[in-house]
Order: C-alpha cells, then sequence, then structure tokens
C-alpha cells in the first residue's frame, strides 16, 4: 500500500466520523428542544380504571385528587397508587 493510498483512507475515516458526529449532535439537539415542556409533562400521568382494565392518559388540574372518577364511572388509580395501596 502506498502513502498517498493510506493518506486518503485515513481523510476519508475522519470525514466519516466528523459527519456522524454532526449527525448525533443535531439529533441531540432536536430531541432537547422538542416537545412538551416540563411542568406538562410533570402534570400528565397514565391512569388505570378499575372496572375496564383500561389505561389511558389524564393531566392533572389544580384541586384533582386521587381516585379520580373514570368514564366508566368507578375510581381509576395510577400504577404508583396501585402499588401503594
Amino acid at each position: 500500500m502506498r502513502q498517498d493510498d493510506s493518506g486518503n483512507r485515513a481523510k476519508s475515516i475522519k470525514l466519516a466520523v466528523a459527519v456522524l458526529l454532526l449527525i448525533s449532535a443535531g439529533l441531540v439537539a432536536y430531541f432537547q428542544m422538542g416537545g412538551s415542556d416540563a411542568a406538562h409533562n410533570a402534570a400528565t400521568r397514565n391512569f388505570v380504571d378499575i372496572a375496564t382494565g383500561e389505561p389511558f392518559h389524564y393531566t392533572l388540574r389544580d384541586g384533582d385528587m386521587e381516585p379520580i372518577k373514570a368514564r366508566s364511572g368507578s375510581h381509576r388509580l395510577s400504577s404508583g397508587s396501585l402499588l401503594l395501596g
């Protein structure tokens, strides 16, 4: 292998690594900046309807207390509450 071939190969590898790092940095920035704010994420919970066993999302509001009434008329509990009691 000549010196020119190994030098070109090294440059190609460095360029490929640099492109992959830029793509990775772009993806990380996109996922960090996109999406909902922290308060919305903290207030959104998964609950399980005891009567039907169906899980669904609920966004907590001021004054909400567990257990929260489900559409079926029974109470639903978060998975954490099910484990505690």
